[in-house]
């Protein structure tokens, strides 16, 4: 589930559903997974660490599905008052993919220059923070 692009090994995706602080949601059609995201959980923060879908399957709102996964509504977690923020990086030519995190409220907020490799690319890093409030 790659454009070509640094794709996540079977063995790296297996290791990692293991870690206690990774958070999976698959996207499903016939019972056949077409699409996934994966994120990691850092106290206040999560990270996207990475989102998939079949090449044959694009354009049909599947990846919007899978951001809507995410508990935006952290209320039950976060009772203090305090931020959470979820972040994410993209590469800086995927244009499609940072206008659908723009369609859910992430901001570019830095440039990692050379972040990328094969072929050598610019990552922008986005962020979509929430105020909890009491």
């Amino acid at each position: 589930m790659s454009d070509g692009h640094a794709s996540w090994s079977l063995n790296f995706i297996e290791t990692d559903l293991m870690a206690t602080k990774s958070v999976y949601y698959f996207a499903e059609i016939d019972k056949k997974i077409v699409g996934f995201l994966s994120t990691i959980d850092l106290v206040d923060e999560i990270e996207i660490s990475n989102i998939a879908v079949l090449p044959e399957k694009r354009g049909q709102g599947i990846a919007s599905h899978l951001i809507e996964k995410i508990p935006f509504d952290w209320g039950h977690q976060q009772m203090d008052g305090t931020i959470k923020t979820i972040f994410l990086e993209v590469r800086a030519t995927n244009l499609p993919a940072q206008r659908l995190y723009e369609k859910y409220d992430f901001d570019a907020f830095h440039i990692r220059k050379n972040y990328y490799t094969e072929p050598q690319e610019d990552a922008i890093l986005m962020r979509r923070t929430k105020k909890i409030s009491k």
